[in-house]
């Protein structure tokens, strides 16, 4: 991805401590519930050890566009459960994907369709400094490391 970025002078693609960064800019003041992790369960697993009394169960969250490319409803089931958030165009086929294999909803939970939000539209809005167009698809934490980081992105 990042030669087709640098060959039409666009902002380069994120880093993974960049996009890391990021999230923990964008949850700031949720709760220390919500944070990121090293790998992928960690958050169970400390829970857990934590309070060995409880039970915690972890979930993988995709969004539908992500589950309807890959199948991934196929991959549900107890020890491998699934939050799917839906995204324009392909909620109503994951829906009718997971209803057709008469998918238990312990296993896969269908959440709410998200704000359709482009990262080109994200891109396009960078490269003019449109802080209001910005401030409708960005979390404001996110958006100001955005723009202050932004020159330093560009080819």
């Amino acid at each position: 991805v990042s030669p087709k970025f640098e060959r039409n002078g666009e902002i380069l693609p994120l880093k993974y401590k960049e996009r890391v960064e990021l999230v923990q800019l964008a949850i700031t003041g949720v709760g220390p519930w919500m944070s990121t992790e090293e790998f992928e369960g960690e958050t169970c697993l400390t829970l857990q050890r934590c309070f060995p009394r409880l039970s915690f169960i972890h979930f993988t969250m995709n969004g539908a566009d992500d589950v309807l490319r890959y199948r991934k409803w196929r991959w549900a089931r107890e020890n491998n459960r699934f939050i799917t958030m839906g995204r324009k165009g392909d909620t109503e086929k994951v829906v009718q994907a997971a209803a057709k294999r008469g998918l238990n909803p312990a296993y896969f939970v269908m959440g709410t369709e998200l704000p359709d939000i482009s990262s080109t539209a994200v891109r396009d809005a960078l490269s003019e400094r449109d802080c209001s167009a910005l401030a409708e698809m960005l979390h404001p934490n996110v958006m100001k490391w955005c723009l202050e980081h932004q020159t330093s992105r560009q080819k």
